[in-house]
């Protein structure tokens, strides 16, 4: 699709209400998981898109995106109270499970192994 598609494709779009957008995006749908407070509005839901967000007021929250793989911070003011910070440049796959990653794998394999009876290779 060339730069002239996309723009007619933008410029033909039907408008969007942005009310009606907001009042969506703040909306809990039927495949999210999570609890929103009926008072304060407050809450932390799991999307059905993957994504991971809470929220305590608008323009105050989180968000965890799977696609764009990021965690956004939306506040107008962010402290962070540490005695070390640390930068990492470098992504290293499967980090969070150090050295036991080995060892999930196989307890995985076993269980397919019981289910199915065949190495399931997906794994």
């Amino acid at each position: 699709m060339s730069w002239k598609d996309d723009l007619y494709s933008l410029d033909t779009e039907e408008p969007q209400d942005l009310d009606e957008l907001f009042d969506t995006s703040t909306e809990a749908k039927n495949g999210d998981v999570g609890f929103v407070n009926p008072v304060s509005g407050a809450g932390i839901l799991g999307r059905e898109s993957g994504v991971l967000e809470g929220f305590a007021d608008y323009g105050l929250g989180f968000r965890f995106s799977r696609d764009s793989q990021s965690l956004m911070v939306f506040a107008p003011s962010v402290h962070i109270f540490s005695t070390d910070i640390q930068k990492h440049d470098t992504v290293i796959k499967n980090t969070y499970l150090r050295d036991e990653y080995g060892e999930i794998e196989d307890m995985l394999l076993e269980v397919e192994l019981v289910k199915g009876g065949e190495k399931n290779e997906k794994l």
